[in-house]
Parts: structure tokens; C-alpha cells; sequence
């Protein structure tokens, strides 16, 4: 009997070795089996984006995302889709961006009863392209993230991709 639960114990260690292991080794999550994206770039994403994306003013009004880099008090909120290609629990929020020069930004989650999620402050002290920042820990068993913000305080930020991901 003993054998049969070690085993058991062992096989199970190595099931969820991916999903403890893989965010270690690879903490922005470039080869995570499951995720939903969205690419930022353009003003309109495509049908078959995961996210709907807008833009909130330093005034607080909001508008359809236009495009381009965020600056000081500019929002960038992505709000999950449906569909099957983007269903799934999270654990991770990425976003892919570029920057000319120094800067600092806050990216965060909500859930879908909009119960604010995980938050966290990016710095950089100088420009950079196409560099990738992961905010972990976004999914539990209580809140799976139904959308993402990211607020520019210092700086400029433009992003060029958004993805929910898990292993």
C-alpha cells in the first residue's frame, strides 16, 4: 500500500512539475502552453483578438484604443474575451513593449466581478525594444483575471502585445 501512494505521490510530482517549474525557469513566460492575446499596434484588433481594448484620458473619460504610446497618466485597459482560443485559468499577465528612454508604469488585473487582482510597478532606466514584463500570480482559485491595465507614470510606453498566460 505504501508503494501504491508513493508512486502515486511521485507520478503526481511529475504531472505538475510544468506548472511549478516552467514559471521559474522561464518567469516571462515565452513558451507557455496556454494564452490569450492580443496585439496592441494597431488602432482595431482583429476578430480573433482576446481582448477589447480602450483608452482611459488623464481626465478619466474613455475612448476605443487609438494607438500609440501611452504617456504620463494614460490608461490602457484590456478587457478578456470569450471564445475557446481564449478560454482557460491564467496565472500570468505579460505585455510586450518598446520605450525611448526612461520610465515607470503600473500593470494590474481585475476579475470579472471587477474585485481588483495583482499589481505591479515596472521601472526602466532607459530605453529598450520589444522587452517583455510578466506579472505573476494574477489567478487563484477565487479570481480568474477578466482584464488588465496598464498606467504609465513616468515616461513613455508603447505596447505591442498583451497576453494573459499559463502553464
Amino acid at each position: 500500500m505504501r508503494y501504491e501512494a508513493g508512486g502515486a505521490f511521485v507520478v503526481g510530482l511529475m504531472v505538475s512539475a510544468c506548472a511549478v517549474v516552467g514559471p521559474l525557469a522561464n518567469p516571462r513566460m515565452t513558451d507557455a502552453p496556454h494564452a490569450a492575446c492580443v496585439a496592441i499596434g494597431q488602432p482595431a484588433p482583429a476578430a480573433d483578438q482576446c481582448f477589447t481594448l480602450a483608452e482611459q484620458l488623464p481626465d478619466g473619460t474613455r475612448r476605443a484604443w487609438q494607438g500609440g504610446a501611452l504617456g504620463p497618466g494614460q490608461v490602457l485597459l484590456a478587457v478578456h474575451g470569450g471564445g475557446e482560443a481564449c478560454a482557460g485559468t491564467f496565472t500570468h499577465l505579460t505585455v510586450t513593449a518598446d520605450s525611448p528612454g526612461a520610465g515607470r508604469a503600473e500593470l494590474a488585473t481585475w476579475d470579472a466581478h471587477v474585485r481588483p487582482g495583482h499589481a505591479r510597478e515596472i521601472h526602466w532606466r532607459e530605453g529598450f525594444a520589444g522587452r517583455t514584463f510578466a506579472l505573476a500570480d494574477i489567478g487563484s482559485a477565487l479570481m480568474n483575471p477578466a482584464g488588465a491595465r496598464i498606467t504609465v507614470r513616468e515616461g513613455t510606453l508603447e505596447p505591442s502585445q498583451l497576453c494573459f498566460k499559463s502553464y
